[in-house]
């Protein structure tokens, strides 16, 4: 059974014939293409708040915050949609979960325990085996450090479909250039979101020229620059001001 309202996304395989949704468990369901049922075919233990899987459909990545912080490596059975995992990485902090465009970097985000001085934000970057799809640690991106700066509470991260640059959604956007090759990042800018509010989701379109925002209860649309990754505000509507309604807890 599906507890939806445990479920934080829903994921859908590239060919649309699974489902997966995460929350208390991973549960994999799989559609039938003609009625559009759906059939649980298995549910794997466990808390996972975020989840993603590669672009070419063999790994599903999914990520554990607490004290059993973690990054989990699933190998993805195409035909069945099972998951087996294939490896387990100790993170600080994984609450967020996300894969390069070009399948080649693992991103992953969250709150970690700062030498027991209260709560902190860190990014990680992972390189991705594409042959197994294990991860191997690259470098960790910590509040407070190198000029990283507003990274907690970091509620969304993004990578553009270029692959140049990667979004996170923390007290402020934060913009890093993505590095061609090895996939590290490099803080560029982090600029403030409209109405003070963080985001809850982040989107891009397909094209890469617009990146849009829900955050308390208002959407905003962005333009992107391709080449510097910098984001100017193209419009922003909030719920109950100037007619617009049923954004309201978006």
């Amino acid at each position: 059974r599906l507890l939806v309202g445990s479920s934080r996304r829903f994921l859908f395989s590239a060919d649309g014939m699974f489902l997966y949704a995460n929350g208390y468990g991973i549960h994999v369901l799989a559609r039938d293409a003609g009625t559009g049922a759906l059939t649980t075919v298995e549910v794997d233990d466990g808390y996972s708040p975020s989840m993603a899987l590669s672009p070419d459909g063999s790994n599903l990545y999914s990520g554990s915050a607490g004290l059993a912080a973690g990054l989990a490596t699933s190998a993805r059975d195409v035909g069945t949609g099972r998951l087996t995992i294939v490896q387990a990485t100790t993170v600080p902090a994984a609450g967020l979960v996300t894969v390069s465009p070009d399948g080649g970097n693992i991103y992953v985000a969250g709150a970690y325990i700062a030498g027991g001085s209260g709560n902190s934000g860190l990014a990680a970057s992972y390189a991705r085996d594409a042959a197994t799809g294990q991860a191997t640690f690259l470098e960790s991106y910590v509040d407070g450090y190198v000029g990283v700066h507003d990274l907690y509470p970091t509620g969304t991260i993004t990578v553009s479909p270029d692959g140049a640059h990667v979004y996170m959604g923390g007290p402020k956007m934060g913009i890093y250039s993505r590095a061609a090759g090895s996939g590290r990042l490099s803080l560029l800018d982090a600029v403030d979101h409209p109405f003070s509010a963080q985001p809850s989701d982040v989107a891009i379109s397909a094209d890469g020229a617009y990146l849009y925002t829900l955050q308390s209860s208002a959407l905003t649309v962005l333009a992107r620059n391709a080449g510097t990754g910098a984001l100017t505000t193209v419009e922003s509507e909030q719920d109950g001001i100037g007619g617009v309604d049923g954004l309201a807890g978006a």
